[in-house]
């Protein structure tokens, strides 16, 4: 899912050989997903896209469709020109009811895998 149409159909024609893949244009705190729903979510640049003070909510809205159990990787630019600080990402995660089972960081890119417990 993304709100970018263009992004979409970019998905959609990568993905096209695979019958249990579906993409969805629109924000994720609003389309209709049941909780849950989720063993895995990317989230591949996207956050520091995002409004500050909607990056809360939109973790929230992910961690909601993740399965118990579930895995939440992530990767964002962290550079000073183009991104947001590792530690905000890691907070937002943790906030959200994430736990970081490892990360790692370079100058320019956060890149973290997630769960979710209970």
């Amino acid at each position: 899912m993304d709100v970018s149409d263009y992004w979409i159909a970019k998905a959609a024609k990568r993905l096209r050989k695979y019958s249990n893949v579906e993409c969805k244009a629109g924000d994720i705190r609003v389309l209709d997903i049941p909780n849950s729903s989720f063993g895995v979510i990317s989230v591949v640049h996207v956050l520091h896209d995002i409004a500050p003070p909607d990056r809360q909510d939109t973790v929230q809205a992910l961690s909601r469709k993740l399965k118990a159990g579930g895995r939440l990787f992530i990767r964002e630019p962290i550079g000073k020109s183009h991104g947001m600080p590792a530690e905000e990402i890691r907070s937002l995660l943790s906030n959200g009811g994430l736990v970081e089972a490892r990360h790692e960081q370079t100058k320019s890119e956060y890149t973290g895998k997630y769960q979710k417990h209970g």
